[in-house]
C-alpha cells in the first residue's frame, strides 16, 4: 500500500472520533512501495504520527543505499514533524551504528 491508502484509512478511523491514531511514515517501505517519497513529505510532514527509516536496496541502514534520509528527515521537521525517528534495518550486529560516526562527522 502506498501512504495515501494509509491517510485514507486513518481518517476514517478519525472520523469517527478517535485522535490519537497518525500515518507512520515508513521511508524505506513508500520508496519501495512507488510513493514519491519527497513529494509525500512536502504535503504531508505536519501530519505523521512517527518516521521510520531503513535504506534501499536491501532494506539496510543509513547511508548503505540511495536513499536521500537525512535530507527528508529534515525537511520533515522543517515542515511540522516533532515526533522521533525510529530505525528498522538489516545490519551485522558488529556494524550496526557505524553510520552514526559518518553522520556525526558530516554534522
Amino acid at each position: 500500500k502506498r501512504y495515501a491508502d494509509a491517510a485514507e484509512g486513518v481518517g476514517r478511523v478519525r472520523a469517527d472520533g478517535p485522535e490519537n491514531i497518525a500515518v507512520l511514515a515508513d521511508f524505506y517501505h513508500m520508496h519501495v512501495n512507488g510513493d514519491d517519497v519527497a513529494a509525500v513529505i512536502e504535503a504531508e510532514a505536519a501530519n505523521f504520527g512517527h518516521i521510520q527509516i531503513a535504506d534501499a536496496d536491501g532494506r539496510g541502514a543509513p547511508g548503505t543505499g540511495s536513499l536521500p534520509l537525512r535530507q527528508w528527515i529534515d525537511r520533515s521537521f522543517e515542515l511540522g514533524y516533532t515526533g522521533s525517528v525510529a530505525l528498522e534495518y538489516k545490519q551485522d550486529r558488529a556494524t550496526a551504528f557505524d553510520w552514526l560516526d559518518r553522520a556525526a562527522q558530516t554534522a
